[in-house]
């Protein structure tokens, strides 16, 4: 087109009008104009690193972003930041025009103090080499945690200990604690967030629904210096009137053993700390936090470690133990036990989540009764199994890396015991979530989760050169398999 018209301006007709090749000189000009111009906008925002994270620290923020255009070689020339309490706004803080090239590690003055248990938003335009300003980027968001001063009302709650032998021997209880609470709300939530963390690992459940999507929260720290806390949004999770709050913990890394078969690293006294928050569509906010009104029972899960692996008996389950009209009349006062508050930090990094679902390739019977399902893949996970049996009979899951001559599992870790009639994942190793069906089916499935892991559950395979397996929000491969 552009060829044709340049053509006829070269060559007009005889006929051609002074005002016919002014149109086409102003056609062939804007045309021109429209190609010299190009698309230039912000990219990919990151918050500390993350996208949209919610329930971090309000300290050393870092704002980055990426630049997308469609000419090569388009470098930022300037940029402006603007960041507020609700999408489009600065109150917090207008960068004005900063002539540079930088993208990451953008941070707020620190005159601009960010308030805890708060959401903003931040939006970022830039210029290119040749002064073209783009348009303000799509409104990202991150939401501040709460800090160790704002857990001075909530307390430490762990399971009261049992009454001394008559031998005066101390007596340790028989299973993992669960712990729950009825909070009552007599207004319509707008929005709503738990705070919670462990000497242990933990698991919240409201209303009989499992909280956040992660796994062995809080992750390993050094828990005498630094104990992470989690921020999960549980608005759609409450109802006008009475929620139950559910807690479960096990050893972790606390109690349980951490490097070379080393227990009770940290302390020998499982806790959970935690703090409901919610604010109601009239602007009001209420607190419940862990005390003395809670209360505390043994569950099924007589026994769990990370390097041991855990025993679960499906006899001692207590249906509905973590919704509103479950009848808690024969569970105990929970015991308020010391613990530092002042070690607590909003979680910088991601969590461990399962991100992938992976499918056995075969299943085999090595000799009758034991069956091998092979998943090809060198992974770090955990199985769920569903059963079918009768009580009292004992159903045990071992893990290994490969399959060895004789087509069983050349185990690497030890047998988990479970009862029948129960659908319920092992102790979730880190990287990876695994499901398996009945060993009736040849079926066998396992979901992958990136973050951190102290030890694996591994597939029964072998498999590709190396697997990630993610090590304490660490990212790793599989050393045996890439030397």
């Amino acid at each position: 087109m552009l060829f044709w018209l340049r053509t006829r301006l070269a060559q007009p007709s005889p006929g051609t009008s002074a005002i016919l090749r002014l149109a086409i000189t102003s056609v062939v000009l804007g045309f021109a104009a429209i190609t010299d111009a190009h698309a230039l906008s912000v990219g990919q925002m990151t918050t500390n690193g993350r996208i949209n994270p919610l329930g971090i620290g309000g300290d050393a923020l870092s704002l980055a972003w990426s630049i997308e255009a469609d000419t090569r070689g388009t470098v930022q020339g300037a940029y402006r930041v603007r960041v507020g309490t609700t999408e489009g706004a600065d109150d917090v803080w207008d960068s004005g025009r900063v002539a540079s090239d930088r993208q990451t590690d953008i941070a707020l003055p620190a005159s601009r103090p960010l308030r805890p248990a708060t959401r903003y938003y931040w939006q970022a335009k830039i210029w290119d080499g040749n002064g073209t300003e783009s348009a303000w980027s799509a409104p990202a968001w991150f939401e501040t945690g709460l800090p160790a001063a704002e857990w001075a009302d909530a307390k430490w709650i762990a399971h009261p200990q049992p009454a001394p032998a008559s031998n005066g021997q101390s007596v340790t209880a028989s299973a993992l604690p669960l712990f729950r609470r009825v909070v009552t709300l007599a207004k319509p939530v707008k929005r709503a967030r738990l705070y919670a963390t462990a000497h242990g690992v933990y698991q919240f459940s409201l209303n009989g629904q499992k909280v956040g999507d992660q796994f062995l929260a809080p992750g390993w720290t050094d828990y005498t210096h630094r104990l992470q806390t989690q921020t999960y949004d549980v608005t759609p999770l409450l109802h006008t009137g009475d929620n139950a709050l559910g807690a479960a913990l096990a050893d972790g890394w606390y109690r349980g053993k951490v490097g070379l078969n080393w227990p009770g690293i940290y302390g020998d006294t499982l806790a959970v700390i935690a703090k409901l928050r919610v604010t109601y569509a009239d602007g009001s906010t209420e607190d419940f936090v862990t005390d003395e009104s809670w209360r505390s029972s043994e569950g099924p899960f007589v026994q769990a470690d990370l390097q041991d692996g855990e025993t679960y008996d499906a006899r001692r389950e207590q249906p509905g133990w973590d919704r509103a009209d479950f009848d808690a009349s024969k569970w105990l006062p929970v015991a308020v036990v010391p613990g530092d508050s002042r070690v607590l930090v909003p979680q910088p990094d991601e969590p461990v989540r399962a991100t992938e679902l992976v499918t056995a390739r075969s299943r085999s019977e090595p000799v009758p009764g034991e069956y091998v399902y092979d998943l090809g893949q060198n992974l770090i996970g955990f199985a769920r199994i569903k059963l079918t049996g009768k009580a009292g009979q004992t159903v045990r899951l071992r893990f290994a890396e490969e399959i060895n001559r004789q087509a069983s599992a050349a185990a690497a870790s030890t047998p988990k015991a479970f009862a029948p009639r129960r659908r319920r994942t092992p102790t979730p190793s880190p990287a990876t979530r695994r499901w398996c069906t009945s060993p009736r089916s040849p079926s066998t499935a396992s979901a992958t989760s990136k973050s951190q892991a102290p030890r694996c559950h591994r597939r029964l395979a072998t498999s590709p050169p190396s697997s990630s397996a993610p090590i304490c929000a660490t990212p790793a491969t599989c050393a045996s398999r890439t030397r």
